[in-house]
């Protein structure tokens, strides 16, 4: 499934674009509410897309950490458009 993901609600301060992603559609549970689950690849896409400095302490796409072992993510289920 194609999405367009743009984190709404916290202090864009980058004023980037959404980005188009392809997940799954597997819904979890996250910490504010529910999460579409993706790779570690997207996460790192996402967080360079919307911010990519090093030192910088925005959001970076507000992707979620959803195990220890950092091998789950996901995103805002609420944050996403579904796409043709």
């Amino acid at each position: 499934m194609q999405v367009s993901y743009r984190p709404d609600g916290i202090h864009n301060f980058h004023k980037r674009q959404a980005i188009r992603l392809i997940v799954s559609g597997d819904v979890v549970a996250g910490g504010d509410g529910e999460v579409y689950l993706i790779s570690r690849g997207q996460a790192k896409r996402i967080e360079s897309h919307f911010c990519g400095a090093t030192d910088c302490r925005c959001a970076a796409g507000a992707v979620e950490l959803l195990d220890l072992e950092e091998t789950l993510f996901g995103i805002r289920t609420g944050w996403c458009t579904a796409r043709p």
